[in-house]
């Protein structure tokens, strides 16, 4: 369908949203880095000069002891176990180490300069996934330059270390969720009102190939817009998915907007949204998300078509801090796209996929230290179902 005045409203609509970035466990957030704070720093006071040089408080670190300077330094390690079959003969099993990602991040010259560095080491690859500098202006105010997460859906912002699952759900990688290069105004993920908006390079962090040489450059800059705004209740840590702080009923809800323009003639633009929210309890902890999305398919930009929509919903129950059973559903119902040109065929049917996953994970030191497993069974449209088996040991510090 094509409504042009209402797309048009719409798109410029999602300027006036906006969040932040992801959190760790039980810890309050820096808005400088958006790196997670230890209780003892959160409270400690600013002109307390006696501070060690070097030590582990939720990393190993290295401070000036009579400045704003430090580093911290962070691991994260995931070995894993799959097996896949397409079909009923068609299957593939290995060992991988699906991560091995270090982890820099602190202060410089300022208490309200941030900055973060993360590399990842993992399956086979070495690839840059954080590189930006964050300064607060006010406790309600930061800007962000550099390569980090969209604030874009909240099971990918919530991190690779803190997911109730081994991997997320299709939904992620369907509406656009994830890296990317630009500026963005956030407040940091903390009680009450967050937000976020932001302006993107609109490719990803994928290396392309140019001139037989790999670059995570993009050659065009295609503008992609994303915003979003939130609500978190007091207690509630709102990007880890499981409820290990067995704490008081909480919440936080938030909806984000994205509009990847139309730059590039070979690249058609599209407009996605969605709603998502966590609930907590005593070990309970539910997430849902509803995704909707419209593709352009003619020479303007606001000529779109409603290309489908999208949900999931999660749930796990953590028993005495031990063991976790969870289960997610997720439904996506979208047009076709033709490979070729990468535009959607508006003229065909939407198809329906539907992923069950099932897991039950093991925690040894809470998030730092973990088993988990899951088994997922996606069931296509043309009847060519899809089975996966993931065990991953995990260990985070």
């Amino acid at each position: 369908m094509r409504a042009k005045a209402y797309l048009a409203a719409f798109t410029l609509g999602l300027f006036g949203m906006g969040f932040s970035g992801s959190a760790f466990a039980q810890r309050m957030i820096d808005p400088t880095t958006g790196e997670p704070k230890s209780v003892l720093e959160a409270e400690a006071d600013p002109d307390d000069k006696d501070k060690p040089v070097a030590g582990f408080d939720d990393g190993f670190f290295i401070q000036n002891p009579n400045g704003p300077d430090k580093l911290t330094i962070n691991l994260l390690s995931q070995f894993r176990y799959s097996f896949r079959r397409l079909g009923a003969t068609t299957s593939a099993s290995n060992f991988s180490v699906n991560s091995a990602r270090l982890i820099l991040h602190g202060k410089v010259l300022s208490e309200d300069l941030g900055y973060k560095f993360a590399l990842e080491t993992g399956r086979g690859f070495i690839v840059l996934k954080d590189a930006y500098a964050n300064y607060a202006f006010t406790d309600e105010a930061a800007i962000r330059v550099g390569q980090y997460k969209k604030p874009f859906d909240r099971q990918e912002l919530t991190s690779a270390s803190l997911l109730m699952f081994v991997s997320r759900g299709p939904t992620t990688e369907i509406f656009g969720a994830g890296r990317d290069i630009g500026v963005m105004i956030h407040n940091g993920a903390k009680p009450g009102v967050e937000y976020a908006a932001g302006l993107f390079n609109g490719t990803g962090i994928d290396p392309l190939i140019r001139d037989g040489e790999f670059t995570d450059i993009p050659s065009k800059f295609e503008p992609e817009a994303v915003v979003r705004i939130g609500y978190n209740t007091p207690h509630i840590v709102p990007y880890e998915a499981s409820d290990l702080q067995y704490g008081p009923l909480a919440y936080s809800i938030a909806a984000s907007g994205a509009a990847d323009f139309d730059m590039d003639p070979a690249r058609p633009g599209n407009v996605r949204a969605e709603v998502d929210a966590l609930i907590k309890y005593q070990g309970f902890s539910g997430t849902g998300s509803f995704f909707i999305k419209s593709d352009q398919d003619g020479s303007d930009y606001f000529d779109q078509t409603f290309t489908g929509f999208g949900a999931y919903v999660q749930a796990g129950y953590v028993i005495k801090g031990l063991v976790e059973p969870a289960f997610r559903y997720t439904v996506t119902t979208l047009r076709p796209t033709n490979a070729a040109t990468g535009r959607v065929e508006a003229t065909k049917p939407r198809e329906t996929t539907t992923q069950l996953a099932a897991a039950i994970n093991l925690y040894f030191f809470g998030q730092s230290l973990k088993w988990q497993n899951e088994g997922t069974v996606d069931f296509t449209p043309r009847g060519r179902n899809r089975y996966a088996w993931l065990s991953q040991l995990q260990m985070a510090f």
